[in-house]
Protein backbone atom coordinates (compact mmCIF):
# COMPACT_ATOMS: atom_id res chain seq x y z
CA UNK A 1 0.00 0.00 0.00
CA UNK A 2 1.30 3.89 -1.06
CA UNK A 3 2.85 5.15 2.40
CA UNK A 4 -0.18 6.58 4.97
CA UNK A 5 -2.29 3.94 3.74
CA UNK A 6 -3.99 1.48 5.98
CA UNK A 7 -6.33 -1.84 5.40
CA UNK A 8 -8.73 -4.05 7.39
CA UNK A 9 -10.01 -7.58 6.78
CA UNK A 10 -14.07 -7.06 6.75
CA UNK A 11 -14.75 -10.76 5.59
CA UNK A 12 -12.64 -13.69 5.14
CA UNK A 13 -14.29 -16.87 3.21
CA UNK A 14 -14.27 -19.83 5.93
CA UNK A 15 -13.40 -17.87 9.06
CA UNK A 16 -15.67 -14.94 9.48
CA UNK A 17 -19.34 -15.76 10.23
CA UNK A 18 -22.94 -14.47 8.52
CA UNK A 19 -25.72 -12.91 10.70
CA UNK A 20 -26.98 -16.40 10.65
CA UNK A 21 -23.53 -18.05 12.30
CA UNK A 22 -22.87 -20.08 8.69
CA UNK A 23 -18.85 -19.15 7.31
CA UNK A 24 -18.82 -16.04 4.67
CA UNK A 25 -18.98 -18.01 1.62
CA UNK A 26 -15.55 -17.77 -0.92
CA UNK A 27 -14.49 -16.76 -4.15
CA UNK A 28 -15.24 -12.75 -3.26
CA UNK A 29 -15.68 -11.36 -6.98
CA UNK A 30 -17.54 -7.50 -8.00
CA UNK A 31 -18.40 -5.76 -5.00
CA UNK A 32 -19.98 -2.03 -4.65
CA UNK A 33 -20.58 0.20 -1.88
CA UNK A 34 -23.58 2.24 -0.80
CA UNK A 35 -24.60 4.51 1.84
CA UNK A 36 -26.23 2.87 4.52
CA UNK A 37 -28.77 4.14 7.58
CA UNK A 38 -27.26 6.02 10.57
CA UNK A 39 -23.71 6.35 8.89
CA UNK A 40 -23.19 2.83 8.26
CA UNK A 41 -21.68 1.60 4.38
CA UNK A 42 -22.97 -1.36 2.90
CA UNK A 43 -20.88 -3.45 0.42
CA UNK A 44 -22.76 -6.00 -1.91
CA UNK A 45 -19.88 -8.76 -2.68
CA UNK A 46 -20.25 -11.00 -5.35
CA UNK A 47 -19.05 -14.37 -4.82
CA UNK A 48 -18.13 -16.22 -8.06
CA UNK A 49 -18.72 -20.26 -7.65
CA UNK A 50 -20.08 -22.52 -10.41
CA UNK A 51 -20.54 -26.23 -10.49
CA UNK A 52 -22.80 -28.65 -7.94
CA UNK A 53 -23.26 -26.76 -4.58
CA UNK A 54 -22.12 -29.98 -2.92
CA UNK A 55 -18.86 -29.56 -4.40
CA UNK A 56 -18.39 -26.24 -3.47
CA UNK A 57 -16.14 -24.84 -0.53
CA UNK A 58 -18.19 -22.17 1.20
CA UNK A 59 -21.28 -21.88 -0.91
CA UNK A 60 -23.66 -19.17 -0.38
CA UNK A 61 -25.92 -20.04 2.50
CA UNK A 62 -29.59 -21.33 1.21
CA UNK A 63 -31.52 -18.66 3.05
CA UNK A 64 -35.27 -19.09 3.13
CA UNK A 65 -36.78 -16.49 0.58
CA UNK A 66 -33.74 -15.52 -1.36
CA UNK A 67 -32.80 -18.67 -3.22
CA UNK A 68 -33.12 -19.09 -7.17
CA UNK A 69 -31.87 -22.03 -7.48
CA UNK A 70 -30.82 -24.49 -4.72
CA UNK A 71 -28.28 -26.30 -6.62
CA UNK A 72 -26.06 -23.26 -7.45
CA UNK A 73 -23.25 -22.73 -4.89
CA UNK A 74 -23.05 -18.70 -5.68
CA UNK A 75 -25.00 -15.51 -4.98
CA UNK A 76 -24.11 -12.15 -3.13
CA UNK A 77 -24.00 -10.94 0.14
CA UNK A 78 -24.03 -7.52 2.13
CA UNK A 79 -21.93 -6.52 4.30
CA UNK A 80 -23.02 -3.67 6.77
CA UNK A 81 -19.55 -1.52 8.32
CA UNK A 82 -20.43 1.14 11.28
CA UNK A 83 -19.28 4.00 12.37
CA UNK A 84 -17.77 2.51 15.23
CA UNK A 85 -16.00 -0.25 13.17
CA UNK A 86 -18.55 -3.42 13.41
CA UNK A 87 -19.02 -5.25 10.23
CA UNK A 88 -22.24 -7.54 10.20
CA UNK A 89 -22.96 -9.91 7.17
CA UNK A 90 -25.55 -11.36 5.46
CA UNK A 91 -26.97 -12.98 2.16
CA UNK A 92 -28.83 -10.75 -0.41
CA UNK A 93 -29.09 -13.81 -2.88
CA UNK A 94 -28.61 -17.10 -3.62
CA UNK A 95 -28.31 -20.06 -5.84
CA UNK A 96 -27.69 -18.35 -8.58
CA UNK A 97 -23.94 -19.69 -10.49
CA UNK A 98 -20.56 -17.34 -11.13
CA UNK A 99 -21.38 -13.85 -10.03
CA UNK A 100 -18.75 -12.59 -11.42
CA UNK A 101 -18.75 -8.59 -11.95
CA UNK A 102 -21.85 -6.53 -12.29
CA UNK A 103 -22.84 -3.16 -11.58
CA UNK A 104 -24.22 -0.59 -9.57
CA UNK A 105 -27.42 1.57 -10.45
CA UNK A 106 -28.30 5.07 -10.11
CA UNK A 107 -31.19 3.98 -8.27
CA UNK A 108 -28.87 2.45 -5.65
CA UNK A 109 -29.20 -1.06 -6.16
CA UNK A 110 -26.66 -3.73 -7.25
CA UNK A 111 -27.31 -5.75 -10.70
CA UNK A 112 -25.26 -8.76 -10.08
CA UNK A 113 -24.31 -10.79 -13.32
CA UNK A 114 -23.97 -14.87 -13.74
CA UNK A 115 -20.79 -15.56 -15.68
CA UNK A 116 -22.99 -19.51 -16.43
CA UNK A 117 -25.35 -20.14 -18.85
CA UNK A 118 -25.80 -23.67 -18.18
CA UNK A 119 -28.88 -24.81 -18.50
CA UNK A 120 -31.37 -26.86 -16.08
CA UNK A 121 -29.98 -30.65 -16.23
CA UNK A 122 -26.35 -29.53 -16.75
CA UNK A 123 -24.08 -29.60 -14.08
CA UNK A 124 -26.65 -30.29 -11.68
CA UNK A 125 -28.47 -26.87 -12.10
CA UNK A 126 -32.54 -27.48 -11.73
CA UNK A 127 -33.04 -24.13 -13.54
CA UNK A 128 -31.71 -22.13 -16.08
CA UNK A 129 -28.29 -19.64 -15.61
CA UNK A 130 -26.98 -16.80 -17.43
CA UNK A 131 -29.00 -13.90 -16.06
CA UNK A 132 -28.41 -10.49 -14.25
CA UNK A 133 -30.50 -9.99 -10.69
CA UNK A 134 -31.36 -7.21 -8.86
CA UNK A 135 -29.72 -6.85 -5.33
CA UNK A 136 -31.41 -4.09 -2.49
CA UNK A 137 -28.42 -3.49 -0.42
CA UNK A 138 -30.52 -1.56 2.08
CA UNK A 139 -33.80 -3.55 1.96
CA UNK A 140 -33.35 -7.20 2.65
CA UNK A 141 -37.44 -7.32 1.96
CA UNK A 142 -36.93 -6.24 -1.51
CA UNK A 143 -34.47 -9.40 -2.40
CA UNK A 144 -37.47 -11.79 -1.84
CA UNK A 145 -38.09 -14.32 -4.41
CA UNK A 146 -35.50 -13.46 -6.49
CA UNK A 147 -36.07 -13.46 -10.28
CA UNK A 148 -33.74 -12.93 -13.69
CA UNK A 149 -34.11 -9.74 -15.30
CA UNK A 150 -34.80 -11.89 -18.38
CA UNK A 151 -35.19 -8.48 -20.60
CA UNK A 152 -31.13 -8.27 -20.38
CA UNK A 153 -30.12 -11.41 -21.97
CA UNK A 154 -29.38 -14.84 -21.31
CA UNK A 155 -25.89 -15.64 -21.56
CA UNK A 156 -22.27 -15.25 -19.79
CA UNK A 157 -22.37 -11.99 -18.19
CA UNK A 158 -19.34 -10.03 -17.02
CA UNK A 159 -20.47 -6.52 -16.04
CA UNK A 160 -23.03 -4.20 -16.85
CA UNK A 161 -23.42 -0.16 -16.24
CA UNK A 162 -26.35 2.03 -16.53
CA UNK A 163 -26.33 5.64 -18.27
CA UNK A 164 -27.89 7.71 -15.53
CA UNK A 165 -29.14 10.40 -18.24
CA UNK A 166 -30.53 8.01 -20.85
CA UNK A 167 -31.35 5.23 -18.75
CA UNK A 168 -29.30 2.74 -21.29
CA UNK A 169 -28.01 -0.53 -19.91
CA UNK A 170 -24.30 -1.36 -21.26
CA UNK A 171 -23.67 -4.99 -20.80
CA UNK A 172 -20.45 -7.07 -21.65
CA UNK A 173 -19.71 -10.82 -21.81
CA UNK A 174 -17.07 -13.10 -20.96
CA UNK A 175 -17.60 -16.82 -22.90
CA UNK A 176 -14.64 -18.80 -23.97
Amino acid sequence: LPAGFTYRVLTHAGRTRLESGEFTPAAHDGTAAFPGPRGTTLLVNNHEMDGPRDEADFPVPLTEGLVYDPAAPGGCTIVEVRPDGHVAEWVGISGTADNCAGGSTPWGTWLTCEENSDRAGENGMTKDHGYVFEVDPADRRANLDPRPLKFLGRYDHEAVVIDPRRGHAYLTEDAD
